[in-house]
């Protein structure tokens, strides 16, 4: 029995070193591959990109009778949930229309938007765990002392609202009924956005500011939000900003910009990293990162704190060319170091990390725009391993 094992692990370190392109390929490392490649079973040979994804099979999988059960569903049972389906299929569907520029993408975010904000909690009178009614979606989940709304929920679920918005005010190709359609739900879509200015705070330096958890996890009682959390929230503010040009907006977006920014480690290999809860202050750098070490936050909420860096440097804030290619590296050599597909279940490239943590890697593809290596990092991994396709996956898939 002992011969066996040993024989195992032994063709498993094999397996790693391939893989890793290194002779010297830790063990740890082999540990991982080996439940990566129980979570996401390899495929017999790699398919073509073409043949994976396309516009058509997005409308197969995610629109027509797919559609009208997400619309139809009882999404009062989910309340602050819809952030973590309902809300990422509306991105979806504001990505496809950049892509295409075919106004039925927005028009079918128009009916889930109407869907969603008929289960808001003041429009079913769901009550709190305070006994009180607010114009968010509370949940039951996450915190126990009863139903309460999630900063991250709200920007989750608004954003992607204010995004429509936005998108088919500044449109030709939006028919002028669904503009108006979409403008009536921006009253509500912002009054849910300052549901929560009551958890703003300026600081602590003069440009920087946050949202602190209220009535959440009490562990983050009255301190700042994680950065994923800051971020969903951030998206809202610039796209509200972008809408009004109330520089109010604007100015609050730039100040979770510089926030998050001063407290992202600079690791010794140039890339970004940085924990689920940022550090209280400004970060010393750069750090000699420790892949196994260093507390990088998980892939999957990575994906999401990172989505509003992106937002602003594309709007030349805060974040710049030179922090992109940062966040390219945080790919290139953190979550995706190993190459071929394999890919970690935090940021850091841990071995420690778990597979079911890689959600939707696709969503950093934008940065293969700073340094084409993050596109060879990220397609192995939809190329090789049978993965279902989620439907915020595709529009990046199909740019990049």
């Amino acid at each position: 029995m002992t011969r066996i094992v040993f024989c195992v692990a032994t063709i498993v370190v094999l397996v790693s070193t391939a893989r890793a392109g290194s002779t010297t390929a830790p063990v740890s490392d082999a540990h991982y591959i080996a439940e990566f490649d129980q979570r996401f079973h390899k495929r017999a040979a790699p398919v073509a990109l073409k043949d994976l994804v396309s516009i058509q099979r997005y409308d197969e999988l995610f629109m027509g009778h797919n559609l009208d059960e997400a619309v139809g569903a009882d999404l009062a049972k989910l309340g602050g949930d819809i952030a973590w389906g309902v809300a990422y299929r509306m991105i979806s569907l504001n990505d496809m229309f950049r892509l295409t520029h075919d106004p039925k993408y927005l028009q079918a975010n128009l009916r889930l938007i109407n869907a969603v904000m008929t289960v808001r909690d003041d429009r079913t009178g769901t009550k709190n765990f305070r006994g009180q009614v607010v114009p968010a979606w509370t949940t039951r989940n996450y915190a126990s002392r009863g139903r309460t709304v999630f900063l991250v929920h709200t920007g989750m679920i608004v954003y992607p609202m204010l995004d429509a918005i936005h998108l088919a005010a500044t449109s030709a190709q939006v028919p002028a009924e669904t503009k108006a359609e979409l403008e009536k739900l921006l009253p509500p879509a912002m009054e849910s956005l300052h549901y929560h200015d009551r958890e703003w705070r300026d600081g602590p330096a003069s440009d920087e500011g946050c949202y602190v958890g209220l009535d959440e996890e009490q562990a983050i009682e009255g301190k700042p939000q994680p950065a994923n959390r800051l971020s969903a929230m951030g998206r809202c503010l610039w796209t509200a900003w972008l809408i009004t040009h109330d520089s109010h907006y604007r100015d609050r977006a730039r100040a979770i910009g510089w926030y998050i920014k001063r407290r992202l480690t600079i690791g010794d290999d140039g890339a970004y990293y940085w924990p689920y809860s940022l550090p209280e202050s400004p970060t010393t750098q750069p750090v000699k990162i420790n892949h196994s070490a260093f507390p990088g936050e998980d892939t999957s909420h990575a994906t999401l704190t990172v989505s509003f860096p992106m937002m602003l440097a594309q709007n030349h804030e805060v974040f710049n060319d030179d922090d992109m290619r940062r966040f390219a590296k945080t790919v290139i050599n953190g979550w995706a170091r190993l190459g071929d597909g394999v890919l970690f279940g935090n940021i850091s490239g841990s071995p420690r990390s778990k597979p079911d943590l890689v959600i939707h890697p696709a969503s950093w593809l934008p940065l293969a725009a700073y340094d084409s290596a993050v596109k060879s990092r990220i397609l192995p991994f939809y190329l090789n391993y049978e993965h279902a396709l989620r439907p915020e996956e595709v529009a990046p898939l199909l740019s990049y």
